[in-house]
């Protein structure tokens, strides 16, 4: 949902659920980006920030620019682009006990590459890992916030609160009620990851070259919209700009092959 600016301070903290170690406004977005794969971008003129996965950047090749005329014919590299990447990746959720039961959430994906390590932990969601449970016939997600104890011979139940959990809310069209069940890390990986690692990650080919751009192009730079180049008939995201001074002949560009 969209919301005026003004009424989110950006650096303020989060007026709601402070004790699930998300202290700010900021620090919520910023897990929900990577949560959901998404890279962000800001438009300073429009103060708006655009968050896509790489979905999007596959979708724009109808509109991407044709930077064929801007090439220089010397200091072309073709190399590989998997830094931080292993044969068998994982994307992990905080461990959590329940009870006896020790629960860890995680996802992966492969990529058939013998030079990379064998695993790549990637990185961990502050989402805490969960179950579901099944109650009066539906399957609903288990939310340990209270604690309980024995007084005497009367169970009595404690709120403790707990770490974020990450749930999807549904409507039953059968029930007036709803319910909720866990996102799982291997759904996230092959619903918003899909491009980036089919594509990106797999074919993972990337080309550093040295281009005559302009203020403009700076300008205008939009990293969701390719570029074409037409001397290797083939569309490119812009991974990296390095040098680009005003007036100044040659840039150093490192493109990624789509």
């Amino acid at each position: 949902t969209e919301q005026e600016a003004e009424f989110i301070p950006l650096n303020g903290r989060l007026y709601f659920a402070n004790n699930t170690g998300f202290e700010t406004y900021l620090d919520l977005f910023k897990e929900f980006c990577r949560t959901y794969g998404l890279t962000v971008l800001v438009d300073n003129n429009n103060k708006v920030v655009k968050a896509n996965t790489m979905d999007k950047l596959y979708q724009n090749k109808s509109i991407a620019k044709d930077w064929s005329g801007k090439t220089s014919k010397s200091g072309i590299e073709m190399g590989f682009v998997l830094d931080g990447y292993g044969q068998n990746n994982f994307l992990r959720f905080e461990k959590a006990k329940v009870g006896d039961e020790e629960l860890e959430e995680k996802g992966n994906f492969y990529i058939d590459n013998r030079t990379l390590g064998k695993w790549k932990d990637l990185f961990t969601l502050k989402w805490e890992s969960g179950k579901d449970v099944r109650a009066g016939g539906l399957e609903l997600a288990y939310i340990p916030i209270y604690e309980y104890s024995i007084e005497g011979v009367t169970e009595v139940k404690k709120f403790k609160g707990t770490k974020p959990h990450l749930v999807r809310v549904r409507q039953i069209s059968t029930n007036p009620y709803v319910i909720s069940n866990h996102i799982t890390a291997q759904s996230l990986l092959d619903n918003y990851y899909d491009k980036l690692i089919s594509r990106m990650l797999v074919k993972a080919r990337t080309m550093n070259v040295e281009l005559v751009l302009n203020e403009q192009d700076i300008e205008e730079l939009d990293y969701f919209t390719p570029i074409y180049l037409k001397q290797f008939g083939a569309y490119f995201y812009i991974s990296k700009i390095s040098n680009f001074i005003s007036n100044k002949k040659l840039t150093k560009v490192e493109l990624i092959k789509l």
